[in-house]
């Protein structure tokens, strides 16, 4: 079978029997749909190694959506969808040439995220005067969500202290636990601005009682972040998530639990975002050391 039908396949496996959620199947079907341009009409049995290192270096030399050239961190993700992709032929019965593993990854540095305390967060947020952009930046600290996640947000979401999120990287809803006074505080908003059906946080300025601003990931983003710039924070809502994984983790909250909470299906991510401070680690060398 020529890789372009293998494709389709695949996609359909990945989505159904695999149950990934559609961002990944997204993703796999755009750096699929680039590699099968160039070779989707041979079959997997028939591509040799030194086909595929032709690829990783035309891919290397790719621009991503923006028009900037790709990190390292963005051509691995995409090695490791091809590499999936060709262990999935294999598995079909095709007959590879090669082992799929043989195509390595570029060696990258990981990328140092600034970490903000969290009691430094409620002094930024009780700062901020905009009312939806300061319940906004609560919501996504206290749920450890992504920002995408927050915006999308609905009141049928909300059960007691618990946010469904249903728009994360996962396709079943995962739990997210908020503070009772901060649950009041957004339900006083839902009431207030009469939102009922619609996103929580959805739109930005009511223009008038028919039109609203659309409120978007990239809207939302550069609004908290101007904010904590104010307060002399250089910072993206990104960091949050990270704060919220780190004060779990120094409060004693297993690593296993944070990944559930965070909503990562890698235990590997999770521990990417617990930052512990020199001061810290050697507190804990200090206390669990023998004496000399």
């Amino acid at each position: 079978m020529v890789l372009a039908n293998r494709l389709r396949e695949y996609l359909e496996y990945i989505a159904i029997a695999r149950n990934l959620s559609p961002l990944t199947v997204k993703a796999n079907k755009h750096t699929l749909g680039k590699f099968c341009e160039l070779y989707g009409s041979a079959e997997a049995s028939t591509l040799e190694f030194a086909t595929m290192q032709d690829w990783m270096f035309i891919q290397g030399d790719q621009l991503n959506f923006h028009g900037r050239k790709k990190t390292p961190s963005t051509i691995n993700t995409e090695r490791a969808i091809v590499r999936a992709f060709l262990r999935y032929c294999r598995n079909s019965g095709d007959r590879l040439l090669f082992d799929p593993a043989s195509m390595t990854n570029m060696k990258c540095r990981i990328k140092s995220r600034s970490v903000i305390k969290p009691e430094e967060i409620l002094d930024v947020a009780r700062a901020i005067t905009n009312e939806k952009v300061r319940l906004l930046t609560l919501v996504t600290f206290f749920g450890g969500l992504r920002i995408g996640e927050a915006i999308k947000l609905r009141p049928s979401d909300i059960d007691g202290t618990v946010l469904l999120i249903q728009d994360s990287k996962s396709v079943d809803p995962r739990p997210a636990f908020i503070p009772q006074e901060l649950i009041d505080e957004v339900w006083q908003y839902i009431n207030k601005h009469r939102i009922t059906t619609g996103r929580i946080f959805e739109y930005g300025t009511m223009l008038d009682s028919a039109h609203y601003e659309r409120y978007t990931t990239g809207g939302a983003r550069s609004q908290i972040q101007k904010y904590f710039a104010k307060q002399g924070y250089k910072i993206t809502p990104h960091e949050l998530r990270h704060s919220f994984a780190s004060m779990l983790h120094r409060n004693g909250a297993d690593i296993y639990d944070i990944k559930e909470l965070l909503g990562h299906s890698d235990v590997r991510t999770t521990q990417l975002y617990i930052h512990v401070e020199r001061h810290e680690l050697a507190g804990t060398h200090t206390k669990y050391s023998i004496k000399y």
